[in-house]
């Protein structure tokens, strides 16, 4: 997209009289194409198109992005969605969120910075899970145990595998359970470093929530061992302290156990399906680092949350 085409998207939405220019954002997995649009000498607004075929979830993305807005939640303000002119995409148009991110950041803070920033981020995580969902609870259940179950058949048919796998699917069968009732609240399905926005060295915002889905709030904390704490434990344990801050989540470090060996599986397909050889290997080294480091016989903390 040029300048003129972003500027006529802008027009018909009464934003932005002038853009100076539109820089390609090449960050992340997504197919979607994003550019920053700059005025004024500064970052302004990002635009984000996505196919025509991801029309009805880009709306429910944005819609449940305006009512973490008007809730006070620190994000990207959403200012329009709608279609191009030939109707071959569809385009996003929220105001840019400055600051750093948390992922490149982080590591140059002092640890009780890094804490800080953490406890601010579980805080605001808490917040966005009050969003309850439509969906019962017991067919939000029956969905996820479907979908745990395709994946595991995927990785099988696939003949992927790791160490300790039949302990992994055992650990799950025998407390799925758990999740039985649990309540249906929004999910961000991407909250790391990566997403957060660090301003002055403090928290100033979450972005991308173009993965968000609905179902029991604790799966928010299943890319912790992910991305948050090989980067900042000190992070990765104040998200979870700044989060049960504000009330006990029953059976937590359960939930959270299950939910990540649950992702296990999915997480190996994804790669294969999307990745490189060699990122696969990479991939399924951290699968095994993931089931060594959590506690699949009595489902207490994790090794990054006990451990300095």
């Amino acid at each position: 997209m040029d300048v003129q085409s972003a500027q006529e998207i802008l027009t018909a939405h009464g934003v932005l009289e002038v853009i100076e220019r539109c820089e390609p954002l090449r960050q992340g997995y997504s197919s979607d194409v994003k550019y920053i649009l700059w005025a004024d000498g500064q970052p302004r607004l990002l635009l984000r198109l996505s196919t025509i075929e991801l029309l009805a979830r880009r709306q429910s993305e944005f819609n449940a992005l305006a009512v973490h807005y008007g809730r006070g939640i620190l994000c990207p303000r959403p200012i329009a969605f709608g279609q191009t002119p030939d109707r071959t995409h569809c385009f996003t148009l929220l105001e840019y969120l400055p600051g750093d991110c948390a992922e490149d950041v982080l590591p140059k803070l002092d640890r009780r910075i890094q804490h800080r920033i953490g406890m601010a981020a579980g805080a605001e995580l808490r917040r966005l899970h009050q969003l309850e969902g439509d969906e019962p609870s017991e067919v939000w259940f029956a969905r996820r145990l479907r979908k745990y179950r395709l994946r595991v058949q995927q990785a099988r048919e696939m003949q992927l595998g790791f160490p300790r796998q039949a302990e992994v699917e055992e650990y799950v069968e025998a407390h799925v359970s758990v999740l039985e009732g649990s309540p249906v609240r929004f999910q961000h399905d991407d909250f790391h470093p990566g997403n957060v926005i660090v301003r002055d060295g403090r928290y100033a915002g979450i972005i991308d929530f173009n993965r968000c889905d609905w179902g029991d709030p604790v799966e928010d904390f299943y890319k912790v061992p992910w991305f948050s704490a090989p980067l900042s434990k000190a992070f990765a344990q104040g998200q979870t302290e700044g989060y049960l801050e504000h009330g006990a989540v029953p059976d937590f470090w359960l939930r959270y156990n299950l939910l990540v060996a649950m992702n296990l599986h999915g997480s190996l397909v994804w790669e294969r399906q999307n990745s490189s050889s060699e990122r696969q290997s990479v991939w399924l080294d951290h699968v095994v680092e993931m089931v060594e480091s959590h506690d699949l016989q009595t489902s207490g903390p994790p090794a990054w949350f006990t451990n300095d």
